[in-house]
């Protein structure tokens, strides 16, 4: 079904589709999908930053070391989500030929008339 809605051969490489929303029949949104996109290198550098800060953690728990060290190891967690969720990440409106049309934003819009399904 996503076939019909988003054409992966215009996405750029480097971009990946994690879910879909399509117009339930007889909405008044109209024809126009909606696709959630993220960039697979940030993903990939922000979950090794993550797994980087939990490390930390565990190695401050393990040494005992003064708690305020966590503090060091919240940042890099932090860091590591705010860079993976960063670049061109975000809400897309389907374009009529199947690519990526306007940028929605970062955050989840109204989807009250849509159906959402899972990207393949």
């Amino acid at each position: 079904m996503i076939g019909t809605v988003f054409d992966r051969t215009n996405l750029p490489h480097d971009l990946w589709v994690h879910r879909a929303w399509v117009p339930k029949e007889g909405s008044a949104r109209g024809g126009r999908s909606i696709v959630y996109v993220t960039e697979r290198r940030r993903r990939l550098i922000g979950g090794a930053l993550i797994g980087l800060g939990l490390v930390v953690m565990l190695a401050i728990a393990a040494a005992h070391a003064p708690s305020g060290l966590v503090v060091l190891a919240l940042f890099v967690l932090v860091s590591g989500g705010v860079y993976a969720l960063g670049g061109e990440s975000g809400f897309y409106e389907v374009a009529e030929d199947g690519s990526l049309g306007e940028f929605l934003g970062r955050t989840k819009p109204r989807l009250d008339s849509m159906r959402g399904m899972r990207a393949r």
